[in-house]
């Protein structure tokens, strides 16, 4: 069974990013497979978030709410971070694949689940050198071993956990609070695989990469996630892989053929 989990709060992304996220996996991955979304309320209405609760429920296979309260917007993205190191425990499974939303799965994940079994976390890395992010590792002595020198940085869009990380998530946060704010997430993620060291075990490329990395290895990626303002345009950007190329439209891209099928409804003419 391949455990996919995915978090996101009860907003328009239940109407936009989540149903387009679902088709994607339901149309690519083989075999057993259980979807699971931890949604975040922040409406105090009891009707509003039931109705929320009722439209993710009709996604995915497993809802757990939670009340999301914005307290600290300038950490927003850290929240985040945190609430994905106990997502096992949060649903319960021994192990899953935590992917962000606004990803596209375009080939099949079956598989995952069996490379490297006695790893705790298996990581995709991102294309790029985030600058703040290497400062904030070099400024506390981890290691800038790597491909010309440069740590490659976790990218934690892309996780698979093999057991629940938060406590080793919050202790870095307490043991290295003064980190950049750029992208703290993917700061911290990577302390936390260096301190793991071989149970931290770096997936291949092709598992998942960026839309910033379109020269690169997107085009044969298994899964392409929207970065920085890619996030607010979706569904309305398309990655052609064949092209390598962007493009933005007018109007929503349809759902994959087979899931239009499985829902019912004539597949879009091509």
């Amino acid at each position: 069974m391949l455990n996919i989990a995915t978090i996101s709060k009860a907003d328009d992304w239940l109407d936009t990013v989540l149903p387009r996220f679902v088709a994607y996996v339901r149309a690519h991955c083989s075999g057993p497979r259980r979807l699971h979304l931890l949604l975040l309320t922040t409406d105090d209405d009891e009707t509003a978030t039931a109705a929320a609760i009722a439209r993710a429920a009709a996604l995915f296979d497993e809802v757990v709410c939670e009340p999301f309260h914005d307290a600290t917007p300038q950490q927003r993205l850290l929240v985040f971070d945190e609430l994905r190191a106990s997502l096992p425990t949060t649903f319960g499974v021994p192990e899953l694949l935590y992917i962000d939303p606004d990803t596209d799965v375009v080939a099949d994940l079956q598989g995952i689940q069996s490379l490297s079994p006695n790893a705790e976390l298996l990581w995709a890395a991102n294309p790029f050198p985030l600058r703040p992010v290497l400062e904030d590792l070099a400024r506390h002595g981890f290691s800038r071993s790597g491909e010309e020198g440069i740590l490659p940085c976790v990218e934690p869009g892309f996780l698979y956990l093999r057991r629940d990380l938060s406590w080793d998530f919050a202790a870095l946060k307490e043991q290295f609070p003064d980190v950049h704010r750029f992208a703290p997430g993917s700061t911290y993620w990577t302390m936390l695989a260096q301190t793991l060291g071989s149970q931290a075990v770096r997936l291949p490329d092709d598992y998942n990469r960026t839309f910033w990395d379109v020269s690169g290895a997107a085009s044969t990626a298994r899964s392409v996630h929207y970065t920085g303002q890619w996030k607010r345009l979706q569904p309305f950007v398309e990655y052609r892989r064949e092209r390598r190329e962007l493009v933005i439209h007018a109007q929503p891209q349809p759902l994959p053929q087979q899931a239009r099928r499985q829902q019912g409804q004539p597949a879009a003419e091509t």
